[in-house]
């Protein structure tokens, strides 16, 4: 078997891995999308009374999100109960091909990606629930997509201006690698408005708060349909791929092996 056999035998089962793993999340949102179907809908209110000391009881629930100490968001400034703030820098390293000649190499690299949340209620018509948001899945409206800049860490906007155009000339005649500029991107659960939340209700001293059990513990700003649309669309996207890369990576791997006997 010669080196373009291994090659093609490698790349097949390197193939067939990853349709596995398409396959094992079109599972996990399939899983999702059942757990939300077969939990019952509550109001927030109803909530609290249905919750029991050994928080086994599922629930979900639809109402506006209220805090009275709530977080707020590093780019966008607006109040919220969970952020994601991204931050990344351009790196700019100068290197050499075999020939010698000289190139040039940009990539974005992620310097800090913070996560905070606090404690909230859920308030509807029916009353308020607390929820606790340790260990949840926050599906979390995005307020600023990559946006040049980033609070307390501005290296230089693509350095711009003269400075810019000197540091580009020296960067590159000296081979010297350098950051290019940094951007943000920002994602919230806001204060104030309307929010779903499928978790256990347990009774506690402190009163009913939803939070982290068995199975899953999903805090959105999408409604339970957007949800159900949205895990339905990537269950089928990553079946359908993932079955499709399995049968490439077999395919590959049996052809690879059978030149192999032959041979």
């Amino acid at each position: 078997m010669d080196t373009t056999q291994w090659i093609v035998l490698g790349i097949g089962l390197a193939i067939l891995v990853v349709g596995i793993v398409f396959i094992v999340m079109g599972v996990l949102a399939k899983r999702r999308l059942s757990v939300m179907a077969d939990t019952r809908t509550v109001g927030a209110g109803e909530a609290g009374h249905i919750a029991d000391p050994s928080g086994t009881v599922k629930v979900e629930v639809f109402g506006v999100a209220e805090t009275p100490e709530p977080l707020i968001a590093p780019v966008s400034g607006k109040q919220c109960v969970y952020f994601r703030h991204q931050v990344e820098e351009l790196r700019v390293e100068y290197d050499r091909d075999t020939q010698g000649n000289r190139q040039r190499r940009e990539s974005w690299h992620t310097i800090t990606d913070e996560k905070r949340h606090a404690p909230f209620v859920v308030r509807d018509s029916t009353g308020a629930v607390q929820v606790n948001p340790d260990k949840a899945k926050f599906v979390a409206q995005q307020t600023v997509d990559n946006a040049y800049g980033a609070p307390g860490y501005e290296p230089s906007r693509a350095q711009s201006g003269i400075g810019g155009v000197v540091g580009e000339v020296l960067g590159s005649a000296l081979g010297a690698d350098r950051t290019a500029g940094v951007r943000s991107s920002e994602w919230i659960i806001p204060v104030g408005q309307q929010t779903y939340v499928i978790g256990n209700a347990e009774q506690t001293q402190a009163g009913p708060v939803l939070r982290k059990g068995e199975g899953h513990f999903i805090i959105s700003f999408k409604s339970e349909e957007e949800l159900t649309k949205k895990y339905r669309l990537a269950y089928i996207l990553w079946v359908a791929f993932g079955v499709a890369l399995g049968a490439g990576g077999i395919t590959a791997a049996i052809i690879a092996a059978t030149v192999m006997g032959k041979g």
